[in-house]
């Protein structure tokens, strides 16, 4: 699922956190015999309070979304359930007349693919990826590494090569301002450090190294029987807001604990900071990104 553009920061020094909610959709674990299995859910996240409210249930949702101005992308996907091959069809969803229009198809049948609102435009990016006429076997680097840019007026997509560099689709791009930012790809949702694009490649931007969002503090009772369950990223203003969730043993229950981490991009000295951790009984995985909701101007 793609993300939400960054909401316009605020003319203050500091953006106004209470203007802000982060929008979650949580899934449910494998199901377990005897177990009642709950359903799709989501939650608020408020960065002004660090404080978790649950919204309701989720009946169904669709992968691969990315939202425009305030109309709705829906991109690629598999042509069949146990499919290795992805598809190119892409669809508009105006929510003022509740209505899917088709666009044009994507130059690459795609899967797992990113979407992305940057410059007041829709990028779709990587994914596993290959050319409708091409050997199922032989998928090349440069379908899987290229980006599509969608001409809302015209109606067209346009290629663009290279665009992320790797042969493993990424795990997910924010934009702030005009810079688009990534913590990893599909195999490795947090590489250690954030980068940034710089129109032609992938840097590592400065301070942006930390241990921290692979696993929990190690002044944490429990650290060594903790993994890592979800990790999202969220931009506001010019902060980048990386929500963690670690599946702890503590030998009694299984829990949750939520950490957030919040990356400054325009800090030149301690970039990083963090909110308390919360813990919840239940045991969480992300089946979304999560994405800005801004509540009021600022």
């Amino acid at each position: 699922m793609g993300s939400l553009p960054s909401p316009p920061p605020s003319p203050s020094p500091e953006n106004n956190l209470s203007n802000y909610v982060m929008v979650t959709i949580f899934c449910p674990k494998e199901p377990t015999p005897n177990v009642i299995t709950l359903p799709n859910s989501m939650y608020l996240y408020y960065p002004s309070i660090n404080t978790w409210t649950y919204a309701g249930t989720i009946p169904g949702l669709i992968d691969n979304q990315v939202l425009k101005d305030f109309s709705m992308v829906s991109l690629g996907g598999k042509s069949k359930v146990a499919s290795t091959r992805g598809i190119s069809s892409a669809e508009l969803y105006d929510p003022d007349i509740d209505t899917w229009t088709p666009l044009p198809n994507l130059h690459i049948l795609r899967y797992k693919c990113l979407g992305v609102t940057w410059k007041n435009k829709v990028y779709i990016v990587g994914g596993f990826a290959e050319r409708e006429d091409s050997d199922m076997k032989m998928s090349g680097i440069i379908e899987r590494s290229s980006a599509e840019v969608l001409n809302m007026q015209a109606k067209k997509w346009d290629l663009i090569t290279g665009m992320w560099q790797l042969d493993v689709p990424p795990y997910q791009i924010v934009a702030v301002n005009d810079t688009l930012y990534s913590s990893g790809d599909c195999l490795n949702a947090w590489k250690g450090h954030v980068e940034a694009y710089d129109n032609n490649i992938w840097n590592e931007v400065d301070g942006s190294h930390n241990r921290s969002l692979s696993t929990l503090e190690y002044n944490y009772e429990y650290w060594s029987h903790q993994r890592r369950l979800y990790l999202t990223m969220a931009p506001i203003g010019n902060k980048l807001f990386f929500l963690a969730g670690y599946r702890v043993d503590d030998r009694k229950l299984t829990r949750t604990i939520s950490v957030v981490h919040v990356f400054d991009t325009s800090a030149t000295i301690d970039p990083w900071g963090s909110f308390e951790p919360m813990e919840f009984e239940d045991e969480r995985e992300l089946c979304s990104h999560c994405c800005v909701v801004q509540l009021s101007p600022p």
